[in-house]
């Protein structure tokens, strides 16, 4: 299956990346460095052709709320428009667990991805994830519910996603 990566050069990019070869998919990374900008829309459809399924694992660093809505209100509205052209099945989207209960910057631009690929015409899934260093820094500070904010190897990702293999 052909599977198109936004994101696939970051942190968690890479890994999906290499999860989706090693089952036999054939990813397609989106990132300026190959070609494809989201904020712009260069390249985008190009690189969605042909493409049955989208992640969004893209991210921008910062926690400003203006900057953080900036990116993701523009860059996942264009994946999932140009998601609709290409004929894409399905889009995953990476966030944040309490997404919807922290009102920092970074968050509520979060929540704002989330609410633009599920009002989409394509249909999507918002998978949770627990942010890394947010984990961390509850375990440290002792929170009385550690087995909701640290995995069993405390990076805020117990294990790898598992795809299914390609047919």
């Amino acid at each position: 299956m052909r599977v198109v990566v936004a994101g696939g050069t970051g942190v968690v990019g890479r890994y999906v990346v290499e999860e989706l070869s090693a089952l036999g998919h054939t990813p397609v990374v989106l990132a300026r460095g190959r070609g494809v900008d989201l904020l712009t829309g260069t390249g985008l459809d190009e690189a969605m052709a042909g493409a049955e399924a989208a992640i969004d694992v893209s991210n921008v660093v910062t926690m400003r709320r203006s900057s953080a809505v900036g990116f993701f209100e523009a860059a996942t509205g264009r994946l999932v428009d140009s998601s609709r052209r290409a004929g894409v099945r399905h889009l995953v989207v990476l966030s944040i667990v309490g997404v919807d209960r922290v009102g920092l910057g970074y968050y509520e631009a979060k929540l704002c991805q989330e609410r633009i690929a599920l009002s989409g015409a394509v249909p999507a899934t918002v998978l949770r994830r627990p942010s890394s260093t947010s984990s961390r820094a509850s375990c440290s500070r002792g929170s009385p519910d550690r087995s909701r904010c640290c995995p069993a190897n405390g990076s805020g990702l117990s294990q790898r996603p598992r795809w299914p293999r390609s047919s």
